[in-house]
Order: structure tokens, then C-alpha cells, then sequence
């Protein structure tokens, strides 16, 4: 995605929440004058058939930014400025292995005077013949620099292999902010999909908004599984206040196929709700490393509601309930109140049944009311009945969708029913 703004001048630096909107989504920001025309074709790295972000590790003179974000270095400038130091430039480090043949470097810096202090470095000990010439990278490398108001671009195309190794992304320390952003892309490129889901056999459910202080199963998915070497493989979660890393673990010992892993994890309860991105690390089988980060953001709840158990083996008979359980935890430091609500794609008759209250010391006890109050830690499972017609149609899926209403959440889950043409007591005699 591109986020443009117009004005009648170059002067004006780019709105933040612009930039911002712009690094989440992958884009960058243009400035452009009144009635200007910028062909952003052959610029926004969306254009190649593969591509994956790769984020910055951390390095020994400043914090890192994992794949997009920002820093703000004005108290560190500030205090250099007291002391008399003398300004020095920070740097960024980022991964380039074999299956990158291209990959866009997109800085952004405040103020705008300084994005000339802004550069790219390859490896210092790269390849000779990979690398080439140690500042322009010829004859192999060739890096095209484009810039737009505060906004540096680098684009890297190797010719033959890419020059594989950590590459630094350097810009002054008076800098008062600075954000940047990699994207990369290759015929066999190594990239990754992450998930959450709610139960890791067949009839699972893709579900992208896990719990706080939940066990959760998240699903990594490689799309080049035969090109990595998969014991080598780990995973983060990082999140996007203060760049924090949450959770890590191997993957090897949850390998369930070449290219696929099932990881059972807990997230902490006390990361918060502002999101998190999965962090994939390993080695290519040529020995060179790599480090991608998930396109996506996952925003954990505080609040949460699982689908937990399906009667009748997720099938629909005739004149036949299927039952359904539903589990609403308060994971909140204060009581909360929540309304459930069920419907389905044949609108067919669902009746919710009253909950029952468990705390974690103290005996069940039912409710009698729907919606519910929760206390902190106190789970409320409903029995949810969805009745099938006397004709049911053999093969027909019935999506039904449950939702909880709560003052800070809206929470919603789903399971897919299958209609069968006789009962179950037919079918087995």
C-alpha cells in the first residue's frame, strides 16, 4: 500500500499517523505538490510475484525496530548535546540470505535535513564476488537510491547471487525520529505464514485474535519448507509497544511436516493488547541465515472465548439437536459483563442455556441470567443447541458464529456443521 498527501509545497514534512499507516501496511509515504503525478508501478515492492518482510536484528548502538516501527532519540540527543559528545551514527542490522534476490530498504527521518546522512552498508566481510565493490557493490550489486521528502528508498538487485550477510542500515544520532522497513523478494524466496487456531485437529478453526494468559496453538506455514533447515527454525513473539520479545521457542520439536508447525504456547498475561508480530529465524540448507516477521498483526484479548467441544461429531440429522460448548474467561483485573449470542448461515433454531460459573477456588455454581457477570479469573460455559430441520440436505455446511459483547471486547468464534440425511440411530443400526 502507498499513502500519499498533497500540498503546494515541498517544505511540509509528511503527517505521522501518514508514516505510520504506511510501514503497517508495507508502503512508505509521498509528498506530493498540487495536481502531481508520482508513478509508484515500478516503486512499491507489492509489484513482484513473491515477497516477504525481513525485520532488523539488534545491534550494539542502538535498539532495533522489528520489521516496522519507530524510535525517538531526542532525550538521547538531548543529553549528548549536555554532555558534549561528539555525534555519532546509529545503525540498524538486517539479514540477506540466498533467496533474496531483491530487497527494498524504506527509511523514513526527522527532520528531513539529515536524510542525507541516511545510507545503506553491505557486509564487511561479504563474499568478494557477491558483494562486489565494498561501496557501490558493482559489479554484482546495484542499489538504486530514490528519495522523497523525508523518505529514503533503497532498492537492491544482485545480478547473480545475493550478497548474503548482515547488511546496516545507518543514519545520524541526532535524528529525533526514525523508522524503516525491509521488504524482499525471489523466484524461491523463503517466507512464512502464521496463525492461530483453536484446536489442532481436523475440524480446527483459524482464529487470529488469541488470548492473554490462554494456551494458544499457533501454526507457522513455510512456504519453501525444503530449502530451510527446519531443526535450526525459531520463533518470537515481538511486540509492537517497546519492541519486547514475549515468547521464543524452537520449532523442531513441534515439527508436523516439512513445511508445517504446530507450536503450543501460553501468552503472558501481562504483554497487553496492543499487538505482537511473529518473529521466524533459522538457517537456509546452504548454511546462510535468515529472519523474516509475519505481515501480519496479532492483537491478543484481554477477555476470551473459545468453542471447546461439538456433539453429534460436527454433524447436523434430522429433528435433532447438535450441542455446542462455549467457554467466556475474564482475563481482566476487574469484573466484566458479558452477553452471548449464536446465530447460523440456515438460520436454523439455537437456544443458549444458562452458564456455569467457575472460579479457580471456588465450587461451580450456575447463573441464572444471560448476560453474565464475571469476576476476574471466573470462566462461564454455555450450552448452545442448534436444532436441524425435519429435511436436511446431505453435505450442506451450517457455519454457526458465536459472539460475546463485553465493554472492551467484542469476541467471535465459529464452528462448521455438516447435515447428514438420517440420524445417528439409524445410521448405526
Amino acid at each position: 500500500a502507498v499513502v500519499s498527501t498533497q500540498s503546494g509545497h515541498y517544505g511540509r514534512a509528511i503527517d505521522s499517523n501518514y508514516v505510520k499507516m504506511a510501514h503497517n501496511t508495507g508502503g512508505f509515504c509521498l509528498l506530493l505538490k498540487e495536481n502531481g503525478v508520482y508513478n509508484v508501478t515500478d516503486t512499491v515492492n507489492g509489484a513482484f510475484d513473491k515477497d516477504a518482510l525481513i525485520c532488523g536484528e539488534e545491534s550494539d548502538n542502538a535498539l532495533s525496530v522489528v520489521g516496522q516501527g519507530a524510535i525517538d532519540n531526542s532525550r538521547k540527543k538531548r543529553s549528548a548535546a549536555e554532555g558534549g559528545e561528539v555525534s555519532e551514527k546509529l545503525e540498524k542490522s538486517l539479514l540477506v540470505d540466498t533467496s533474496m534476490e531483491k530487497f527494498k530498504v524504506i527509511a523514513t527521518i526527522t527532520p528531513a535535513s539529515l536524510l542525507n546522512k541516511v545510507s545503506l552498508e553491505k557486509p564487511v566481510d561479504g563474499d568478494s564476488d557477491r558483494c562486489g565493490n565494498l561501496r557501490s557493490g558493482e559489479p554484482n550489486i546495484k542499489i538504486a537510491e530514490s528519495v522523497a521528502d523525508n523518505t529514503v528508498i533503497f532498492d537492491v538487485t544482485a545480478e547473480s547471487c545475493p550478497c548474503t550477510g548482515e547488511w546496516k542500515v545507518k543514519y545520524p544520532e541526532e535524528a529525533s525520529s526514525f523508522t524503516y522497513s525491509v521488504k524482499s523478494s525471489g523466484e524461491y524466496l523463503v517466507a512464512f505464514e502464521a496463525y492461530f487456531v483453536d484446536e489442532t485437529g481436523p475440524n480446527r478453526i483459524a482464529n487470529y485474535a488469541p488470548c492473554l494468559g490462554i494456551e494458544e496453538n499457533l501454526v507457522i506455514k513455510l512456504n519453501q519448507g525444503e530449502k530451510v533447515n527446519t531443526d535450526t527454525l525459531y520463533a518470537k513473539l515481538v511486540g509492537v509497544a517497546g519492541n519486547v520479545v514475549h515468547w521464543q521457542g524452537a520449532l523442531a520439536t513441534d515439527k508436523q511436516a516439512d513445511n508445517a508447525f504446530v507450536v503450543t504456547l501460553t501468552i503472558p498475561a501481562d504483554m497487553g493488547t496492543e499487538g505482537f508480530r511473529i518473529v521466524l529465524e533459522g538457517e537456509i540448507v546452504d548454511g546462510t541465515k535468515f529472519q523474516r516477521v509475519s505481515p501480519n498483526y496479532f492483537h491478543p484479548t484481554s477477555s476470551c472465548l473459545r468453542i471447546t467441544d461439538v456433539g453429534n461429531f460436527y454433524a447436523l440429522s434430522p429433528n435433532r439437536k447438535t450441542y455446542i460448548k462455549v467457554q467466556v474467561t475474564n482475563n481482566n483485573a476487574y469484573e466484566e459483563l458479558y452477553l452471548l449470542s449464536c446465530s447460523n448461515t440456515e438460520n436454523y433454531d439455537v437456544t443458549i442455556g444458562f452458564p456455569l460459573i467457575t472460579s479457580p477456588d471456588k465450587k461451580d455454581k450456575r447463573a441464572r441470567s444471560n448476560p453474565v457477570v464475571l469476576k476476574s479469573k471466573q470462566t462461564a460455559e454455555f450450552t448452545v443447541n442448534v436444532a436441524a430441520p425435519r429435511n436436511t440436505k446431505e453435505g450442506r455446511i451450517v457455519s454457526v458464529t458465536c459472539k460475546v459483547t463485553a465493554s472492551a471486547d467484542e469476541l467471535i468464534d465459529m464452528v462448521r456443521l455438516t447435515e447428514i440425511p438420517e440420524r445417528f440411530g439409524k445410521l448405526s443400526g
